[in-house]
């Protein structure tokens, strides 16, 4: 009976489930840990890397020249007035005009001056010409600005005044002839005795020479320039306006004693007056005064140009350097071979040398191998080191002279990195001048205007790519 229990137990089938127990390979999981695991080394190796900074070179110059603040003086008379009255101009300022000719007039009476205000008269519709030469003055004005010589600004409103109250001089003559006999009795004309250029202003300068002239007339801070304008009240023996009767004039100028040295023996100075182009004079002397240097520009032309400026802005030209302009941080020094002119094969330009070198089999050849060579001075040839092994020999042209590698001395040369195929390649330059924080190299050696170099140096190799 438990034989028959035991064979109808083996007969039940069991409710157990068996699972297969073969892990399964999830790979999209794979591929996403993959990924993960390559963008995070790929992030710490870039946040561990010393960032190259690119600089594209571009053309400028750098210059030696001395700045200097100058004050033009000029012959100049100025004329008063015998009575006292309103102020009517008939020229305009700058005007050169002859002996003789009517300047302006003393209205007593005031009557022209009301006679334009009641008849409206006054409107006058500006030219082309007027307004370039207003907008000149204040794009002029806004390029001197200095915030430490804000009292220049009253000078630039006077400027301005001055400007309107000229093209106001065609109205006034034309209000004049339309008046009666009577009205014009009252005017007391007054003429010039000389021939020359009319200005109407004075700031106190007028009898300032060559001789008198010294360290105080050159503070700005005390200047006032009087501006004088149809309309205004004078009092008998007032300035009504000055004439300039010499177009020959002096611009002088205190100088440091290192300019003094560099010009004092030169035939003639090259400088620019407020920006202009560059200008010459010969006539020129270098006087010591209370330990300064002045220097005294003896000029014959020009003056009309700068007729309403005391104080300008003198560069006297020294030295400039034109080429392409590169920061101090991308110059690297490279170490080369300096090699004898014996040893060099020039073909026209293209180089090479007599090399001894073992082959594998340990057999000695004599090969003509090409180099590059950076500069030559005086008959030393600077050959890039790659083209060479320090187990060479190098062998003279005639044969007679060899010497080892690695007895050849060595030399330094001077160059920047271009990238501009992302591969740091090293290009040897020529440095004209030297500035705080950029040189000016020679153009035309290799490195052109708009190419990229890397911009420090310090941090790349020849060869390194860079991106």
């Amino acid at each position: 009976m438990a034989n028959r229990r035991r064979k109808k137990r083996k007969g039940r089938k069991s409710n157990v489930i068996q699972f297969n127990n073969v892990i399964r390979i999830n790979y999209a999981v794979v591929l996403f840990v993959v990924i993960f695991i390559y963008v995070a080394i790929s992030a710490f190796i870039s946040m561990s890397k010393e960032t190259i900074s690119i600089y594209e070179v571009r053309e400028s110059d750098i210059n030696n020249n001395s700045i200097a603040v100058g004050v033009a003086l000029r012959k100049e008379s100025v004329i008063r007035t015998h009575k006292s009255g309103y102020v009517c101009y008939f020229a305009r300022e700058g005007e050169k005009v002859g002996s003789g000719y009517g300047v302006c007039a003393i209205d007593e009476t005031g009557d022209i001056i009301n006679s334009i205000s009641i008849s409206g008269e006054n409107s006058k519709e500006l030219s082309d010409e007027d307004y370039a030469s207003i907008r000149n003055l204040i794009s002029q004005y806004k390029t001197q600005y200095k915030n430490e010589e804000f009292f220049e600004v009253y000078n630039f409103k006077s400027n301005i005044e001055d400007k309107v109250f000229e093209i106001g001089s065609d109205i006034l003559n034309d209000t004049i002839e339309n008046e009666t006999s009577t009205v014009k009795a009252t005017l007391e004309e007054i003429s010039t005795s000389d021939s020359g250029i009319i200005i109407y202003s004075t700031d106190g300068y007028e009898n300032t020479t060559v001789s008198t002239i010294n360290d105080k007339s050159f503070d700005k801070s005390d200047y006032e320039k009087i501006s004088l304008k149809t309309g205004d009240i004078l009092s008998s023996d007032s300035p009504v306006f000055k004439i300039v009767t010499d177009e020959n004039w002096s611009v002088v100028c205190q100088i440091d004693d290192s300019t003094k040295d560099r010009i004092k023996d030169l035939e003639y100075i090259t400088f620019t007056l407020n920006g202009s182009d560059e200008m010459y004079v010969s006539n020129y002397t270098i006087e010591k005064r209370e330990n300064k240097n002045y220097l005294i520009m003896n000029l014959n032309k020009y003056m009309i140009e700068f007729i309403n400026d005391r104080f300008l802005n003198v560069e006297i030209i020294l030295d400039r350097f034109e080429g392409l302009k590169v920061p101090k941080t991308s110059i690297a020094v490279k170490e080369v071979y300096t090699v004898d002119k014996k040893f060099i094969i020039d073909a026209n330009g293209s180089y090479s040398l007599k090399v001894q070198s073992r082959d594998e089999s340990g057999n000695i050849q004599t090969v003509n191998r090409d180099i590059k060579v950076y500069k030559v001075v005086d008959d030393v040839y600077y050959v890039d080191p790659e083209d060479l092994e320090e187990t060479d020999t190098l062998v003279s042209t005639d044969d007679k002279d060899t010497i080892g590698v690695s007895l050849v001395q060595t030399g330094n040369i001077e160059g920047v990195y271009i990238v501009n195929q992302g591969v740091a390649d090293f290009n040897m330059i020529n440095i004209l001048k030297d500035g705080e924080e950029f040189v000016i190299v020679e153009k035309e050696k290799g490195l052109r205007e708009f190419d990229k170099i890397v911009m420090n140096a310090d941090k790349v190799t020849e060869n390194q790519i860079v991106y």
